[in-house]
């Protein structure tokens, strides 16, 4: 079957056309990339900008393609009011059923899972939901509690929410472009798909500085336990040097490319660097490289403890002792990596894409979300159940999660 996935960004929208199929997995066909419109910190605010802009990458890839028919779009969100909340639910067999234990089955985990989403259905759209754990009686927690016998069962989730009008503003674009159905994944759950394998997921955290978002994920013992998304980026970055050095945007944007560093160390003294559009000078001369170097690192040392504070609230950053998965095109900013190392006094490493097949060139990390959206809603069946028809698709992390463990 033939997929699109979108990644609508602040700065860029991101397409990716795959084929997706059992027999060979997923394989990348082919990307584009188009300026975003009508995006701020990862709300849509317009619209008619923003579907225009969809429309055209969408246009765009087919044409480059055939003119090939697409089977299903996706779309991994973002936004200041998408957030992880924990929810928990119990049911009491044992005044249910007249005193008598009940064997726990993949029906009953269904319920309670089901219970949850109702329990904080008031709270927006549901856009996911992570078993964390199970408790049967008194008996210590579990992440599968089939045929355990028991009188009463507990259970605790994290869900995914938009709290806001995002989503019904993402329906009213993608109607304009002719699209009625559509997966919707939000975007750091789309990146941990993309960069998180195997063993990696008995602990990790993973780290994605965007354009316009900075997005952080962790995995502990098997489950996705937290997914976070801030509202800061490389963009942010650009429009600081754009200000404090009095230049236009398209300077300060190669500026930060061509002479972005942090952290910075004159040990051959200290650079003057030109900028013909700057309205300031500095001794009638060029600007210092320490000078701007300054201003980027004001930027990261904002974003990293905001990030920071966040893993620390988790409470996991003690329980996980592998290195950072760190992704993004901000961290190819000279010394990036090297200055999340020191403020969390961790290793780090790079973030790989795999379990994909491509086709020809190589895959920027910009697409990454992209293609993690798919490679989630593939490897949870939810693609699957759209394409046989069925309606049920909330349940299918919780299903297939439980049998991978069966």
């Amino acid at each position: 079957m033939k997929v699109i996935s979108i990644d609508i960004g602040t700065v860029n929208i991101k397409f990716v056309l795959l084929d997706i199929c059992d027999e060979y997995g997923i394989m990348v066909e082919d990307f584009c990339i188009e300026p975003s419109a009508g995006v701020k910190y990862g709300s849509i605010i317009d619209v008619n900008s923003c579907s225009e802009m969809v429309a055209k990458g969408i246009s765009n890839i087919i044409e480059n393609n055939g003119d090939c028919n697409i089977d299903h779009y996706l779309v991994a969100l973002n936004g200041k009011k998408i957030n992880t909340v924990n929810g928990s639910a119990a049911i009491d067999f044992w005044s249910e059923n007249g005193g008598e234990n009940v064997k726990i089955s993949e029906d009953i985990i269904e319920d309670i899972i089901e219970k949850i989403k109702d329990d904080n259905s008031s709270k927006g759209e549901i856009l996911h939901i992570f078993p964390q754990e199970y408790v049967v009686d008194d008996h210590p927690p579990t992440k599968n509690p089939i045929d355990i016998s028991g009188r009463k069962l507990k259970a605790s989730a994290k869900l995914v929410i938009d709290e806001s009008t995002h989503c019904e503003n993402l329906n009213s674009v993608m109607l304009k472009c002719g699209i009625k159905n559509y997966i919707k994944v939000f975007a750091p759950v789309a990146l941990s798909e993309a960069v998180v394998h195997g063993d990696e997921r008995s602990g990790s955290i993973v780290l994605e500085l965007g354009g316009g978002s900075c997005n952080l994920v962790i995995w502990y013992d098997g489950i996705l336990r937290e997914a976070f998304s801030i509202p800061l980026g490389s963009v942010h970055i650009t429009q600081d040097i754009k200000i404090v050095l009095q230049t236009d945007i398209l300077s300060a944007e190669k500026l930060k490319i061509d002479h972005g560093t942090v952290l910075y160390e004159p040990f051959d003294g200290d650079p003057d660097i030109n900028i013909p559009s700057s309205g300031i000078k500095i001794d009638g001369k060029g600007i210092k490289l320490s000078y701007i170097s300054g201003i980027i690192q004001s930027r990261f040392e904002e974003i990293f403890e905001l990030m920071i504070e966040k893993i620390y609230k988790t409470g996991f950053q003690s329980k996980i002792d592998s290195p950072i998965i760190l992704t993004g095109d901000a961290f190819l900013i000279k010394n990036s990596d090297k200055m999340i190392q020191e403020m969390l006094n961790a290793e780090t490493k790079w973030g790989k894409l795999r379990g994909i097949t491509k086709k020809g060139k190589d895959i920027p990390e910009s697409f990454f979300i992209a293609i993690g959206a798919a490679k989630f809603a593939y490897s949870n069946n939810i693609i699957q159940e759209v394409e046989s028809g069925e309606t049920n698709n909330f349940f299918s992390k919780a299903k297939n999660w439980l049998k991978d463990l069966l």
